[in-house]
Parts: C-alpha cells; structure tokens; sequence
C-alpha cells in the first residue's frame, strides 16, 4: 500500500495512503478556516478502514458529544504523541488501545457517520497538529502542504481561464454524493494576478470562503479567487503554503471574528454575505461542488450521477465587485 505525505506542522507530517481524497478547506470550523486542520478519506465507504496518518503513540482515547441530528449521536478522537507534539483523530471509531504503537498505514478503526457530519459529507478523518494533550482547537498548528502533494496537484491539466466546464467520470456513486474524476483539473494559470495555485473548497451554498493551495508563487492579497473562470472569493490571508478568500467584503480579521463568534457552525454569519455565487450543474442538473485533492479524483458533487460521463458546468450567478 503506497502512503505520501500530504502536510506538515513542525517535525511531524501527516500521511494519506493507498486511494485517497483530501480537503483542507471544507467547513466553517475555526482549524479549516485558518488552515490549521486537513480532512482525509482512505475509504468512501462509512464503515470503511481508517488508515493511521502519523507515526506514534495512541495517548488518549475519548468520546464526544455529537448533538443532534440524523446521524450518531456520539464522535471519537484518538490523540497520538508525536515527540512532544500530538496528532488530533476525529470522526473514526477507535480499533486501537491507549499505549499502542502506530506506524503510517496501521488500521486505526472505522469511519463514523456523526452529526458533525453533513448528509453530503464523505467519510474521513479530521487531523490536527496540537501543542497540548487536550487537543482544543486553539492549540493547533498551520500547516504546510508538502512537496509530494504539490507535485501530484502540478501534475494535472490545467484550464483555461475562460473555460467554465470539465468532462468528468464518476468513480464513486452513493445515495448522497459521487465522486468524479475529471479530465482538467481547477488549477488555473493566471490565477489570483499570476500565481498558479490549486482550489480546495466546499461551493455548496452559502459557500463562506475558499482555500488555495499555492504551486507557483503567491496570491496578492485582494485578487479574486476563481474556480473555472468563476469568481469564487476575495484573497484576504496569504500564508506560506496556503491562502484564504472569503466570500466576503470585510477584512481578514473581521471576518473571522464574526464566522468564530458563533454559537453553531451550521449558521451563516453576516461575514458571509454572497458577494460572488456560482451555480454547479452535472449534465444540466444543479448540485453543490466540492473541489479536492487526491491520488484518483479531484470533484465531489451531491448527488448520484448515472452516467458514465458528464459534464461539469459552473454559472456565475453574480459579478459583485469586491
């Protein structure tokens, strides 16, 4: 089984093996928004294998009250040291026990469909790198893509910037979401004022924010964000590895007041108010787009696709200026 790492933070890195998906950048909570946190898939299955993504050793095992909702009730996480640094697992049900020993790919356990999780979520595991044992999301660290995840991301085709399309192949098909394999991939030259960087983002609406990835330089703070030519966001945090473009006028730090002053993530603060929308349609269907990276997809769209080949279409649905 082939395992690469995929992020760093400090001396320790995170793994993704054997068929995998990642997204750095899916949810309002506070460690995605400010890139202190990654999602990886191993299975998209729920119930599928969780695959170890450090080095370590298994230190506390607990669970956690998911609220409620359609799903489980109850969530995991198992902190794993690394050195003098912890590993933060969640959302897969521990098959390990406190005191054992990791290496990268051992089965940790299983993916648990929690209420943390939306319908249209795949099943994975949520990562981060802690300065504590308790794992509280303010003592996460940011995190770096590593070379082996920009180079797979550089490796595919780019698009041109007026296209608004891509041919894609389903290669996972559930009741909620499929998975496509697309011939073009979002990574587009001439993006963000000639920085060549990768979209990571959760487009369902209201989408609050989009992550980029960087390949070739940085993004301009104030440059737009685009998926397929779309405008998608307004670059207001440049990092070393990663940036941030709300959706949104306000500046960073407001901004991230006001998304991190909420008392539910599933509400939609006044920080996020639509200043660019795009509509996603599969073969003239309207659906919610995630764009990821992985070793054998690059799209997930909620809903099932029947086809064995379509078409992925993004319509700007407003061409506010920031």
């Amino acid at each position: 089984m082939g395992c690469v790492p995929i992020a760093r933070a400090a001396n320790v890195e995170l793994w993704a093996c054997g068929k995998w998906l990642a997204s750095f950048f899916s949810s309002p909570f506070y460690p995605h928004i400010t890139a202190r946190a990654v999602d990886v898939s191993t299975s998209l299955e729920f119930g599928g294998e969780a695959l170890s993504p450090v080095e370590g050793v298994v230190e506390r095992l607990y669970r956690v009250e998911a609220g409620p909702g359609p799903f489980s009730r109850t969530d995991y996480v198992i902190m794993v040291r690394c050195g003098s640094l912890w590993v933060k697992i969640m959302h897969v049900e521990p098959s390990v026990r406190i005191g054992e020993k990791l290496g990268v790919g051992d089965f940790i356990g299983r993916f648990v469909r929690t209420n943390f999780l939306a319908p249209r979520n795949l099943p994975h595991m949520h990562l981060e790198v802690c300065r504590a044992r308790s794992g509280r999301p303010g003592a996460s660290l940011s995190l770096e893509p590593t070379e082996e995840l920009l180079s797979l991301a550089r490796s595919r085709p780019l698009d041109a910037v007026s296209r608004n399309f891509a041919r894609c192949r389903p290669v996972h098909v559930s009741r909620d979401y499929s998975v496509l394999d697309c011939e073009s991939s979002t990574c587009v030259e001439g993006l963000c004022r000639g920085a060549r960087v990768a979209i990571n983002a959760d487009l369902h609406e209201p989408h609050m924010y989009v992550g980029l990835i960087h390949l070739e330089g940085r993004p301009r703070p104030n440059s737009l964000a685009k998926v397929f030519g779309a405008p998608v966001g307004i670059v207001r945090r440049v990092l070393r590895g990663f940036s941030i473009a709300p959706n949104s006028p306000l500046p960073y730090r407001r901004w991230i007041a006001e998304v991190t002053s909420l008392s539910s993530l599933a509400s939609q603060p006044r920080a996020s108010r639509t200043v660019f929308a795009v509509d996603a349609f599969v073969n003239g269907s309207r659906t919610s787009l995630e764009v990821l990276v992985g070793s054998f997809a690059s799209m997930k769209v909620s809903r099932a696709v029947e086809a064995s080949r379509v078409e992925l279409c993004l319509v700007p649905r407003s061409t506010a200026s920031p």
